[in-house]
């Protein structure tokens, strides 16, 4: 029977998933480590959870949905392009810095999955398809709008994302060309300049 804490308790068992995830990877990771990290008792995991493996895609969805979501927010409340575009940079480099292990997950996951067959590939493919699409979408409007120069979309895009997702695995991992942090004004407004509209 499902009581009040049940929702607190199952988020606090799939954070402690993350975390436990992050630092030894899915095949070393043992149900009671997260059940350690978590603070319960290794029965009470199985009343949430299926298997280890269900406990990983769960946290792993549940995350990225949660990114996708505030990112859209954020974005409808931006006015112009150029606010948006900041808004999606925002909160992809905030989402970033409080879950760095969940970053982490996710920084490993797409850097080895792409050579493999099956539902989960797939599924990871089609979140950058979507992120496509809201990115193509956007410019497409500020195209429209006069408030971005008319480059082709897929440009755009891959710009924009692999800027972004660069930026996101260097504050977890050592591939970092300087010390130095970027941040979303800076990057609006390097791409602003190049991208906005010319002059008259």
């Amino acid at each position: 029977m499902q009581t009040a804490d049940h929702p607190t308790k199952r988020e606090q068992i799939l954070d402690a998933a993350v975390k436990v995830f992050s630092t030894r990877g899915y095949r070393a990771t043992l149900v009671d480590e997260i059940a350690q990290e978590a603070g319960v008792a290794k029965g009470t995991l199985y009343l949430y959870f299926g298997s280890k493996e269900d406990m990983y895609l769960q946290a792993f969805r549940e995350n990225v949905e949660k990114l996708h979501e505030l990112t859209v927010e954020r974005m409808q409340q931006a006015a112009s392009t150029w606010d948006k575009i900041k808004a999606f940079v925002a909160v992809r480099l905030e989402f970033g810095e409080k879950h760095r292990e969940f970053l982490r997950l996710y920084v490993s996951e797409f850097a080895g999955s792409f050579t493999q067959e099956g539902e989960w590939p797939k599924y990871l493919k089609g979140l950058l398809g979507r992120e496509a699409d809201l990115l193509r979408d956007l410019f497409r409007r500020g195209i429209e709008a006069r408030e971005v120069r008319a480059v082709p979309l897929d440009q755009l895009v891959s710009l924009l994302h692999y800027m972004v997702a660069g930026f996101m695995a260097s504050r977890v991992t050592n591939i970092r060309i300087t010390d130095v942090d970027l941040n979303a004004d800076l990057i609006v407004d390097v791409l602003r300049k190049g991208l906005g509209p010319p002059k008259k």
